[in-house]
């Protein structure tokens, strides 16, 4: 029972060292190395700096990992002192031809890996012949900050005006007129603060319904809107227009189509001085599939 203990302790230990940690005692017990010739051991070690400086980072973690085994891969792990500087235990060279892959980590730093060109970019793959010593450096690029000025209040340095939040109540009276026929129909709307944001003082949306056939109809309309003096000296005063035109055909009775034109003139700090306005074309195509749920 206690060999059989000890067996499983030693498998367990084999397989945490993992194809990494080398032992020149077993190296000898397996005919590897000898005096004669020489460590059969490898070693990996170096300094973890900012990039830019010689200024070691302490604390920088460092992985060995197979080359390809993946990110979820397990690694050996060291950690660098005061000074940036971290060695690994013997590394066993036996893991040829795959290599090793390197990388460092540390906080507030981006994470790099040995040999890479760039951040992100990917490493270089490693190999520890038997006996070789391998000193690497890593420089590692600290991550973006941002700077500014916390603004508590106006008129501190280098603030805008504080801003506001006011909320309030509106009465709004508006009103509509229609009128339908069985082959076409009219509709005016007088609508206050169209879209509850001050920025108009008021609009009319005229409507004209045309429906020729029982599949077939058109439809016209036109808005006018009139900017407030909260929109701005540019924009005070002027109007804004938007006129739609939309054909719709009932192909069947759940199933239609449709299409039309969307024309915006809106106003332009240009019209201060009467040169033009920004006008904002729109085709629009639709498909239309009702149907009863319940």
């Amino acid at each position: 029972m206690t060999l059989l203990l000890w067996f499983i302790f030693w498998m367990a230990g084999q397989q945490a060292a993992g194809p990494f940690r080398c032992s020149e005692v077993e190296a000898v017990a397996r005919g590897e190395s000898s005096q004669s010739q020489g460590p059969y051991c490898g070693s990996i070690e170096g300094v973890v700096v900012r990039a830019g400086s010689n200024v070691g980072i302490p604390n920088a973690i460092v992985t060995l990992k197979l080359t390809n085994s993946g990110p979820d891969a397990e690694g050996l792990k060291t950690f660098a002192d005061s000074n940036g500087r971290f060695s690994f235990p013997p590394i066993n060279p036996s893991s040829l031809p795959e290599g090793y892959n390197i990388s460092a980590v540390a906080d507030g730093y981006v994470p790099a890996d040995y040999g890479q060109l760039a951040p992100y970019a990917p490493g270089e793959t490693i190999t520890i012949q038997r006996g070789q010593r391998r000193v690497l450096n890593f420089k590692l690029n600290p991550y973006p900050t941002a700077s500014g000025t916390v603004c508590t209040s106006a008129g501190q340095p280098n603030c805008a005006a504080a801003t506001s939040v006011t909320f309030r109540n509106e009465f709004l009276v508006g009103g509509s007129l229609s009128y339908q026929a069985d082959a076409w129909g009219l509709g005016v709307k007088y609508i206050p603060n169209r879209d509850l944001d001050s920025g108009f003082d008021w609009s009319i949306i005229s409507s004209l319904d045309l429906r020729p056939i029982d599949k077939l109809s058109f439809n016209f309309q036109w808005v006018l809107d009139r900017y407030s003096t909260s929109s701005g000296p540019a924009f005070a005063g002027q109007n804004g227009n938007i006129w739609w035109v939309t054909a719709r055909y009932q192909l069947t009775r759940p199933l239609a189509i449709g299409a039309g034109v969307k024309w915006v003139t809106n106003p332009s700090p240009a019209d201060v001085n009467t040169t033009s306005t920004r006008n904002d074309p729109t085709v629009l195509v639709n498909l239309d599939y009702r149907t009863v749920l319940f």
